[in-house]
């Protein structure tokens, strides 16, 4: 055993000089410091003691300690049951306000049972009749052992008050809502977003499940019974679980959530807890529904336009044309996907559209929207008359990913123009 610092409240030497021999004929090593009034025994412990500067004077009533290791405080505390100007029960009281770490040992002469159960409840870890010494170091042996038992414990609830601090801050910060629950349903911690959502402040919803938190809150009765019933399929599938859950908003507006839960188990598969996590995603549905919306407007007119509709990326391949492109050109949309442009026109012709198209390719941030005439090769490789509307396409980020556009065939106001031409090219003739 490593050497001991004990301090010895005793007003008689000769006991002082007892234990001290006792200890000895034990072979413990210690380091002993002897006071006799309440003064000295108060110095003595304020120098391990775990109270703040400030709360040292007026040590009873004084607030709780915060525990943690003293350098230099004593590992045990003796003290007489009975001295002229104190005693041992105040002793204790103020061991337990100042430093409730260190174990107490009463040694005293005779006392009664009353006595000794009052000294034991009191916070003395136990008593030794001075006709009895010899009981003195196992006591002593035993009280240290306890100590550092109490201590790690201490530890421990510490650590873990520490930790759980950190998850309430950590899940407080999530705009998700987030809350435990035991193996049974019943709601454990909930992080801030879970207060607002829920409706708990001023509910005590710790350890009451879903059927009870919604005979609470009538307004969520509903959403409280959904929860309770997808719990039940989380269990039952005994692995993660996601779906959708609406919920009412103070606001009067339903919130769509992606929920997730997960069960936990206890190593023999006993139930643990149920995690439960939910994710704001109304906007995002919204968002999807606008642009499904979006699409299927585009696909209707797309399907139903005698226009070919197309779209090509930054390396002037198609990667979209509407139905149109057969009538068009004689190609059906598969066949043209992931070929280049200039496939579907001649060396003389793509020079012109080309241009046009590099053009707005390299000032794409100021390019406008442009319409022209010329002429791309069908399936049978006729060059057929066309008129073409692009712009370019780009993303959320206002980066380039293309070109859009519609070509159409104007074969036949082509050849109307041509016979307008040459109407009036005979009209004239023959009016001179």
């Amino acid at each position: 055993m490593k050497s001991i610092s004990i301090l010895y409240l005793e007003d008689n030497d000769v006991d002082v000089e007892l234990v001290k021999s006792n200890l000895e004929a034990e072979s413990i090593e210690f380091d002993l410091q002897h006071v006799e009034t309440r003064a000295e025994f108060v110095t003595a412990l304020e120098k391990g003691s775990l109270l703040p500067e400030g709360k040292r004077d007026g040590v009873s009533g004084a607030e709780g300690p915060v525990l943690s290791e003293v350098e230099g405080q004593f590992d045990i505390i003796f003290t007489d049951y009975a001295l002229p100007s104190f005693d041992g029960i105040s002793a204790i009281k103020l061991v337990e306000e100042m430093n409730p770490e260190i174990p107490v040992i009463v040694i005293s002469g005779t006392i009664g049972e009353e006595v000794a159960i009052e000294i034991l409840k009191k916070g003395a870890i136990d008593y030794v009749l001075k006709q009895r010494m010899e009981r003195l170091a196992p006591a002593v042996k035993r009280a240290l052992k306890e100590a550092e038992e109490f201590r790690a414990r201490r530890r421990a609830e510490k650590a873990l008050r520490e930790s759980e601090e950190q998850l309430q801050t950590l899940i407080d910060a999530m705009p998700d809502f987030v809350c435990f629950k035991d193996g049974d349903g019943r709601w454990l911690k909930v992080n801030d977003a879970s207060t607002r959502i829920f409706r708990l402040k001023g509910i005590d919803y710790l350890g009451k499940k879903d059927s009870e938190l919604a005979e609470l809150n009538s307004y969520l009765q509903d959403t409280f019974l959904v929860c309770k019933e997808s719990d039940a399929r989380a269990w039952e599938e005994g692995s993660l679980i996601s779906g959708e859950e609406m919920i009412s908003h103070p606001d009067g507006s339903v919130r769509v959530y992606d929920v997730t839960k997960v069960p936990v188990f206890h190593p023999g598969g006993e139930r643990k807890g149920l995690i439960v996590m939910g994710n704001d995603i109304t906007e995002k549905k919204q968002a999807a529904n606008e642009i499904r919306e979006s699409e299927e407007k585009f696909r209707l007119l797309a399907e139903n336009s005698i226009d070919c509709i197309w779209k090509l990326d930054t390396r002037l391949k198609f990667t979209y044309l509407s139905p149109s492109s057969e009538v068009v050109l004689g190609y059906k949309p598969e066949q043209m996907v992931g070929t280049k442009l200039s496939s579907y026109f001649t060396k003389i012709e793509f020079i012109k559209a080309g241009a046009l198209t590099a053009s707005a390719i390299k000032h794409y941030k100021t390019f406008s929207p442009v319409t022209f005439e010329t002429k791309m090769l069908n399936n049978k490789n006729e060059e057929v008359d066309i008129e073409i509307s692009s712009k370019v396409l780009l993303n959320r980020q206002g980066k380039l990913i293309g070109l859009q556009g519609t070509t159409r065939d104007i074969t036949e106001r082509v050849q109307a123009e041509e016979q307008n031409r040459l109407l009036s090219k005979i009209i004239e003739t023959t009016s001179q």
